[in-house]
Parts: structure tokens; sequence; C-alpha cells
């Protein structure tokens, strides 16, 4: 890619983070997308792939080993179910615990040991979204867009003190 692109995949077989920056980007991108119990792990150069979220769920660290001042972290809380009425709903509650304080606690030491700025985007859903509901899709872009104006005002002082980036050849 002329601009670089670091994609994040998890190795099933250590829990291991592996960033992946070069090669098949639509193979990296169906790793990092491998969610356990809807889509098979995927296998690169001899390692068995799946989805980024389980080894970080916001990959801040990747952004900051690259030497990044500013980190816009986008992302949301997984919901919790209304009712746990049966073993895939038990599962999915101590999924979605698990996850948001993970997510949280990630996210709390990352901006404890970085000397930039990190600036958390996480768009409120008062509606349900399932796993596969895709018609929702508009939905989840207007909660975004809503969200990121919280942002704007911090960001745009941020960026007025970086310099600029350098042209991609």
């Amino acid at each position: 890619m002329r601009i670089p692109l670091f994609i994040t995949a998890t190795d099933f077989a250590n829990g291991e983070q592996v960033v992946l920056s070069s090669g098949s980007v639509a193979d990296a991108v169906r790793a990092s997308s491998a969610l356990p119990f809807a889509f098979a792990p995927c296998q690169i150069e001899g390692r068995l792939l799946t989805d980024g979220f389980l080894s970080e769920p916001r990959p801040v660290s990747v952004a900051l080993r690259h030497g990044v001042d500013v980190v816009v972290a986008v992302g949301f809380d997984s919901p919790y179910p209304s009712s746990v009425r049966s073993a895939g709903r038990f599962a999915f509650q101590l999924s979605a615990i698990l996850a948001n304080h993970l997510l949280k606690s990630h996210l709390a030491v990352h901006k404890l040991s970085h000397h930039g700025a990190m600036l958390p985007v996480m768009p409120r859903f008062d509606q349900r979204i399932r796993l596969f509901d895709i018609a929702r899709i508009p939905y989840l872009i207007k909660q975004g867009e809503l969200a990121a104006p919280e942002e704007l005002p911090p960001l745009s002082e941020l960026l007025a003190g970086c310099p600029a980036p350098a042209p991609v050849s």
C-alpha cells in the first residue's frame, strides 16, 4: 500500500497479536475478521489466525509502536443482552463482560503510558444490533457521526501543533 496499513489478527495457537503489514490485504482483513463461532480462522504464513479483537480490542499499541503522536481510537462496548435464558445468551453475556472490561483496561493503560494524545470516539447505540444485521449499517454510521464531533475540538487543537505529514510517493 502507498500509505502504511497495519491489520491485526490473533494467533489461535498462543493468543499473540499478529500485525499484518504486507502481503494480501484481502487475506489480512479475512484473518482479522475471523470472528470465533461465526467465521473459521484463516491460515497465513503457517499461522492459524482469528479475530484481532481477541488479542487487543482496539489495536492502539500498533499505532504507538509506529511513533504516532495523536491516536483517535474508535470503538464501542459490546451490548449486554436484555435477558439470559439460554446457554448461548449466557455465553454472550460472559463474552460481553470480558470484552468490555478488556477494552476499557487496554485503553486506560495506553492513555497512561502514551506521551501524546489519545482521543476515544465511542458511538452510543440505543437499539440492539445483531452480528449479521447488515440492514442496520446506516444506523451504525449515523451513531459514529454523532459521536465524532465530541472529539473534534480537542483533535483540531492537537493537530494544529503537529508538523504536516510527508507526501506519499
